[in-house]
């Protein structure tokens, strides 16, 4: 091995301390970013108690009386002057008469303010009865509340609500995405962020409706405040719409001036809003559009060809892209298309040609490419100077493309492999392409020690991949951890034995994770097809079952990867020790054999799957999942530009093991 694979092994420098590293491990311990917003909702309820408890601050709306309510304190009136008369006033000496008329007036203030409060009335002070009376149809008065709802307290109260609403609508959505297991760890500063703008839009939104005018309506009455700053919070962006609104009548500007592209808008959305889009788009015009270009084949949503932004786009495949009728009428680069929302975007399209009445009669497939592989592999092996041929999409200045190929890798490109391999070969009447890429070394990621994500056996570190188990027939389970056999097993393999047994065993087989034993190495193998191993756990509880930084992951299912999944791109993603959440996509299956360097010594595989480069040194074992849980299989080698996973199929069938599931 020389010297530029033997730096290849070495693990890579500490990265320097920041701020943002810092704030992404706090991330990485909050395993359910729900839980963090359950703190905050029960942190709002103690603060919101302990602010109302204060029954001086309590405020509410004015309101006029009701006609019901003020022909019962005319009828109180009614009564007293009744009780006035039958008391004989006018018989009495003048400081008896002053006397009676006095508790008179205290107890029709008593009886009138007993009333207010019945209906949830603050009375003010009633000195003058005469005067109370004859302004109670205009007179307004303040209702009894247990909120702030009048001067400068209610915009406490809007700050109070909106936030509420922006805490609830995050429960909501974030337990949702636990259920469908599509949550990702990485949109938790999404979340987090708008608990500290949407209270602010809220209250400046509420303090600049009036200035809307007939439009949206004044000012709205103080009852409603907390049902609409629940709402905006709850909303938060549809509260940033409302604000471009107000924006406009504060700061008038050209119309065209902030007018959005529909192009650019769609650009402007995530890969899943754009996938939805195109999706709906098909749902609702597949018949016009077919009807309309009779060459249409198929339609599907896909990312854009050869694009570095990877945006979506309407992949259409037609029997010819440029037949009669399409150069009469072409499909558009662009289709227009309104959402269910209202919002109007231009989607862009993609037209792919299925099949010419010229040599290449029809497309190649990577089944196709697969077989003729097979056939003149050996041929190939004796003609070119290669490490490894596979089924593969073609790649173009680093973007792969929707055409299957033969791909060849190679340690380094020269002129004379360029020269050796052809640029197609001929195969039933179809040209299909090579495609060769130059690979460097593959190597096993080299352990680097991580504290409570991986594991150590005397001197060697490695990455726990997933909680398993074992079912005897009285249907009790035996557990273990698995991982990688060049890490759990490294004493073994530097022996040279490719097989861990009790008899096998080199020294010690303690493994420890974070500093404290968990159990012993139990079995192991490594051959053409498997590099993995087992772990007996001394206490099965104190391991896991769920992936770190996966919440819900993995589910109670497994992924066969397969041709058809490399066409489509079939996404996959890890937590490595070292390269914790990564994400990426299928690009191969290796059916013919590969060389991994595992300590300096080269071993063959194959029948193994590559993918994008996901992984770093001290991610062997780590476990490899699709974006929906199932598992894939294990991680245990890479290259400079790929990653190389051990199908879990071939795990669970050898090591007769069953997943543990989250």
């Amino acid at each position: 091995m020389g010297a530029q694979g033997k730096k290849y092994l070495q693990a890579p420098n500490q990265p320097p301390y920041s701020i943002m590293d810092s704030f992404s491990k706090w991330i990485s311990y909050c395993t359910n970013l729900l839980w963090v917003f359950i703190g905050l909702f029960v942190v709002w309820i103690v603060s919101y108690g302990l602010i109302h408890s204060r029954a001086d601050l309590h405020q509410g709306n004015l309101i006029l009386l009701s006609a019901q309510d003020i022909e019962q304190l005319i009828a109180i009136q009614k009564s007293m002057e009744e009780e006035r008369v039958e008391a004989k006033l006018d018989t009495m000496n003048e400081p008896e008469k002053s006397l009676m008329v006095a508790r008179f007036e205290k107890d029709e203030k008593s009886k009138i303010v007993d009333y207010l409060h019945g209906i949830r009335i603050k009375p003010s002070a009633i000195n003058d009865l005469t005067v109370f009376y004859s302004d109670l149809s205009k007179r307004p008065f303040e209702k009894k509340s247990y909120f702030f709802l009048k001067d400068d307290y209610v915009l406490l109260e809007i700050l109070f609500w909106a936030l509420m609403g922006v805490i609830c609508n995050s429960m909501f959505h974030i337990s949702e995405f636990i259920r469908k297991r599509t949550y990702k760890r990485r949109e938790a500063v999404v979340y987090l962020v708008k608990v500290f703008y949407a209270p602010v839009i809220t209250l400046i939104i509420y303090l600049g409706l009036s200035l809307l005018g007939t439009e949206l309506g004044t000012l709205p009455n103080p009852g409603n405040t907390i049902v609409l700053s629940f709402v905006l919070g709850f909303f938060s962006g549809r509260a940033i719409d409302l604000l471009h609104r107000l924006k406009d009548v504060l700061i008038p500007g050209s119309p065209q001036s902030d007018k959005v592209d529909p192009a650019d808008a769609f650009k402007a959305l995530s890969q899943n809003e754009q996938k939805r889009i195109v999706n709906a788009l098909i749902e609702k015009e597949a018949v016009n559009l077919k009807a309309k270009y009779p060459k249409i084949q198929d339609m599907s949503a896909r990312p854009k060809t050869g694009q570095k932004s990877n945006f979506y786009c309407l992949h259409i495949d037609v029997s010819e892209k440029r037949s009669l009728d399409q150069l009469i009428n072409p499909i558009p680069a662009y289709l227009p298309f309104t959402d269910s929302s209202g919002e109007q975007y231009q989607i862009p399209t993609e037209v792919i040609r299925q099949s010419t009445t010229d040599l290449i009669a029809k497309a190649a497939t990577l089944d196709m490419v697969d077989e003729l592989i097979d056939q003149e592999y050996n041929n190939w092996k004796a003609q070119y100077a290669f490490k490894q041929a596979m089924a593969a999409l073609k790649m173009v200045q680093g973007s792969t493309t929707e055409t299957a190929c033969v791909q060849f890798t190679v340690e380094k490109k020269d002129r004379s492999d360029k020269k050796q391999i052809p640029s197609f070969f001929t195969f039933n009447g179809i040209e299909i392409p090579t495609d060769i890429i130059e690979e460097g070394v593959i190597s096993a990621d080299a352990p680097f020690f991580k504290p409570g994500q991986m594991s150590k056996r005397g001197g060697t570190k490695g990455t726990f991949g997933l909680k398993v188990y074992r079912e005897s027939s009285d249907k009790s389970k035996e557990y273990f951890a698995l991982g990688c056999y060049h890490t759990f097993c490294s004493p073994e393999l530097g022996k040279g034995l490719k097989t861990f047994t009790v008899n096998t065993a080199v020294g010690d087989t303690s493994l420890y994770a974070g500093g404290k034993k968990i159990g012993n190495v139990f079995e192991g193998y490594l051959d053409k097809r498997i590099d993995a191993a087992l772990c007996s756990l001394d206490k099965p509880d104190d391991m896991g079952a769920e992936i770190e930084g996966f919440a819900g992951f993995p589910t109670d299912k497994t992924k066969t990867i397969n041709n058809g999944d490399i066409s489509a791109r079939y996404g996959v993603s890890l937590h490595g020790a070292v390269s914790q959440d990564q994400f990426g996509h299928v690009t191969a299956l290796c059916r013919q054999p590969i060389n991994v360097d595992i300590g300096g010594v080269d071993y063959e595989f194959q029948h193994v799957i590559r993918t994008s480069k996901i992984s770093t040194h001290g991610d062997s074992g780590t476990i490899v999942v699709d974006n929906f849980g199932a598992v894939v299989g294990l991680l245990f080698a890479s290259s400079d530009i790929a990653s190389y996973v051990i199908p879990i199929a071939t795990i669970t069938v050898k090591l007769k093991i069953n997943i543990c599931h989250a």
